[in-house]
């Protein structure tokens, strides 16, 4: 049925809104996961080469990368539009300008004993994690981040325009700080977010020296924002291996600070100028035993943004 005579920006705009993701319930686990559906917005793409690219807008905003094999479909995607934009196909996308907020969850580095399909083309990568609004990554992800900054297409000091950064896991930070590339990605961020997989640690371990030497923010010369996890009032009850539940978590937001560290932040900050807000992360047991928090969905659904404004809104 063909769309009534409306301006073409209506027409777009319809189409966007209805190529969002659906979230619906997963009743595998226990806690109702939202997960997202891109079903509807991936039939328009297949009406004509103008509903592809309004649709794909939509589809590609988001993009969270919870495996090996989807990330390195992720980046034959790329590859495949780098080629139909030199062939000036009608159904070329430009990524760097769709993909806006990017997750990567725990994602191996290629080692040498891997298999030899298993190749990350850090270069095809760069130019969308370059222009993001947002990226988040687990720490043991970060390869794709530093490896993108040393690649071959790489110019951090002069084209890195992406602001926001957030990171989860157990820091390690050396791989972008002992680099140029990194310390030039690290520079421009304005917005950090710390996402702890276990912060159920002490207060004194994590508001003290230990953070102190994880995290100086002078290697962050522009940051603006700061969004830490803070242990909760009593360890979440996790019960049997495999169940996943809703952690309530307290990120403490802090706007325009200038100390030397981030420990510093976390002492002095005058109580003017923090907020705290609520972020719900998934529990998950690993085969030893040892419990964790996965923070895909609190990224997925905007909380890191959300907990920045809040602090704007509360200046």
């Amino acid at each position: 049925m063909p769309f009534p005579p409306l301006p073409d920006e209506l027409v777009l705009e319809i189409i966007r809104f209805a190529a969002q993701p659906q979230y619906s319930c997963d009743a595998s686990v226990n806690n109702q996961a939202r997960r997202p559906s891109y079903s509807a917005g991936l039939r328009l793409a297949r009406v004509s080469p103008a509903f592809r690219r309004a649709a794909m807008q939509t589809v590609l905003d988001t993009v969270m990368l919870a495996t090996s094999e989807q990330l390195l479909a992720f980046i034959a995607a790329i590859k495949l539009q780098n080629a139909w934009c030199e062939a000036s196909s009608p159904l070329a996308l430009d990524y760097p300008q769709f993909v806006r907020r990017l997750w990567c969850a725990e994602c191996i580095e290629p080692l040498e004993d891997h298999p030899p399909d298993y190749f990350i083309d850090y270069a095809a990568l760069y130019p969308v994690l370059r222009s993001a609004d947002v990226l988040g990554f687990h720490f043991d992800s970060l390869h794709l981040l530093y490896n993108a900054l040393s690649s071959s297409v790489a110019n951090p000091e002069h084209d890195w325009t992406c602001p926001r950064l957030v990171l989860t896991g157990s820091p390690r930070w050396n791989p972008l700080k002992s680099t140029a590339g990194g310390a030039a990605c690290l520079s421009r961020i304005t917005h950090l977010t710390l996402w702890y997989d276990r912060p159920w640690v002490s207060s004194i371990q994590l508001l003290g020296a230990p953070l102190d030497r994880e995290v100086h923010v002078e290697w962050f010369p522009g940051l603006t924002h700061l969004a830490i996890t803070l242990p909760p009032s009593q360890k979440p009850v996790m019960q049997e291996a495999g169940d996943v539940y809703e952690v309530p978590m307290r990120v403490l937001v802090y706007a325009n600070s200038n100390f030397g560290t981030i420990g510093d932040m976390l002492r002095h900050s005058d109580a003017g100028q923090r907020t705290t807000t609520i972020c719900q992360a998934r529990g998950r047991c690993d085969g030893s035993g040892k419990w964790s928090l996965e923070w895909d969905v609190p990224f997925m659904m905007g909380d890191a943004e959300a907990a920045w404004t809040e602090a704007n809104d509360a200046q």
